[in-house]
C-alpha cells in the first residue's frame, strides 16, 4: 500500500498505527483490489469525486465521497409512505453535519438518493420477522464508505452497538471524522490502541480491518457488507468469510448488497457460490432487477445454528407419515382409500 502524503492528524496516526500494528498485516489486507487496478491502468473519476483512496486532507474530502454516493442510481424499492420517516430522520443528522463541514448538498436530492439508499439498507436488515434471538442489536459494517450506515442505525435502535471496520486510508479517516460529529458514544481503536475493546456497550466503535482479532467469537449478530467485497481480492474475501463466520453468533445474519448478477469477486470466484460451500444458508433472496427495482442484489445469508438444524431432522414417524403422503399423491389418492378400506 502506498503511503499518503496528507500531514493531517487522523492520517498521522492512521500512518504510525500501521506500522505498530505491522506484526497483524498482511498487505492483502489493506488493498482495495478494484481501485488499485484503476490507478494501475490511469484511470480517473469524473471531476469532484475521488481520485486518491490513500490520501486523506481532512473534511473536505467529505464532499467527492458525498458526490460519488449521490451519483448512484436508488430507484424505490419501498412505498414512499413506509420509508419516510427513516429517511427524515437520517436527513435530520446529514444534513446540519454535511453544513458544518461545508459539504454542498441539494436536500431534495439528499432525500432521494442519500437519504433512500441509508432508509433501504436499514429496512432491508428488518424486512420480515425474524426470532427474537436474531434481532440485531450487535451489528458490524464492513467497508463502510463514509461510513453513511450508522446514521440511521444508532438513530432508530436504541442499545445498538455499531462495529465500523475498513483498512483504507482516506474512506478510514473520513470514517473517523463522519462519526465523531455524531451526538453519540464513539470509540477509536487509533486514539489508543493499547485500551480499546469491543464491549458491546451502546456506542460505535471503529477498528481496522487487521484488528479483527479484537472482536470475540460468535459476538455479533449482522453483518452489513454493501457495494464492497466484489470489489476486493478473492484472498481478501475469502480471510473475510472466515471471520464473519467466527463473529457471528450461531444463526447471525449477513446481509450483502452488491452487483450478484454481473461482478465477480477478486480472483475470479463467485461469492454465493463460495458462502453456500462454507457452512451458510441463504435466507432472502429478493426477487428484482438490478438497478431497475434497487441498486445491486440483496442477499441475507445466515451461519448456520446447530439448533435449528437438529430441529430440522425428522422422527421416524415423520418420515414414514412424509413417504405415505408422497405416494399417497402419486397413486392420485388410491393408496389412502385402500390403507383406509383395510383400517
Amino acid at each position: 500500500m502506498s503511503q499518503t502524503a496528507s500531514h493531517h492528524p487522523f492520517v498521522q496516526e492512521f500512518e504510525r498505527t500501521l506500522a505498530r500494528d505491522k506484526a497483524y498485516i498482511q498487505s492483502w489486507m489493506v488493498s482495495w483490489e478494484y481501485q488499485e487496478q484503476r490507478r494501475r491502468r490511469k484511470k480517473t473519476y469524473e471531476s469532484g469525486l475521488p481520485q486518491d483512496f490513500y490520501q486523506f486532507q481532512g473534511k473536505e474530502d467529505l464532499q467527492e465521497w458525498v458526490n460519488w454516493n449521490m451519483s448512484l442510481p436508488q430507484p424505490d424499492y419501498f412505498p414512499d409512505d413506509t420509508a419516510r420517516h427513516l429517511i427524515t430522520l437520517a436527513a435530520q443528522r446529514d444534513l446540519p453535519l454535511f453544513r458544518k463541514a461545508g459539504v454542498e448538498v441539494d436536500e431534495q436530492q439528499y432525500s432521494e438518493v442519500l437519504g433512500r439508499a441509508n432508509m433501504q439498507d436499514y429496512r432491508l436488515a428488518h424486512f420480515y420477522p425474524t426470532p427474537e434471538r436474531q434481532e440485531p442489536f450487535r451489528v458490524m459494517d464492513f467497508g463502510s464508505g463514509f461510513g453513511r450506515q450508522a446514521n440511521i442505525w444508532t438513530q432508530a435502535k436504541p442499545g445498538v452497538s455499531f462495529l465500523s471496520m475498513d483498512a483504507i486510508p482516506k474512506s478510514y479517516c473520513l470514517q473517523r471524522f463522519y462519526y465523531s460529529q455524531f451526538d453519540h458514544p464513539f470509540k477509536e481503536y487509533m486514539a489508543d490502541p493499547e485500551k480499546f475493546t469491543v464491549d458491546f456497550k451502546e456506542a460505535i466503535y471503529h477498528l481496522p480491518t487487521w484488528r479483527f482479532d479484537l472482536v470475540p467469537d460468535n459476538s455479533l449478530d449482522l453483518i452489513l457488507c454493501i457495494q464492497v467485497l466484489p470489489e476486493l481480492s478473492g484472498k481478501l474475501v475469502k480471510y473475510l468469510i472466515g471471520q464473519f463466520h467466527r463473529v457471528l453468533k450461531p444463526g447471525g445474519a449477513l446481509l450483502i448488497r452488491d452487483g450478484a448478477s454481473w461482478l465477480r469477486t477478486g480472483g475470479g470466484f463467485v461469492l454465493d457460490h463460495h458462502l453456500a460451500q462454507h457452512g451458510w444458508s441463504l435466507e432472502f433472496r429478493p426477487h428484482v432487477m438490478d438497478p431497475a427495482d434497487i441498486h445491486g442484489t440483496t442477499r441475507i445469508w445466515r451461519k448456520q445454528d446447530l439448533q435449528v438444524l437438529a430441529a430440522k431432522q425428522l422422527t421416524r414417524k415423520e418420515r414414514l407419515s412424509r413417504m405415505y403422503f408422497h405416494f399417497d399423491q402419486l397413486s392420485g389418492g388410491r393408496l389412502g382409500k385402500l390403507l383406509r378400506r383395510f383400517a
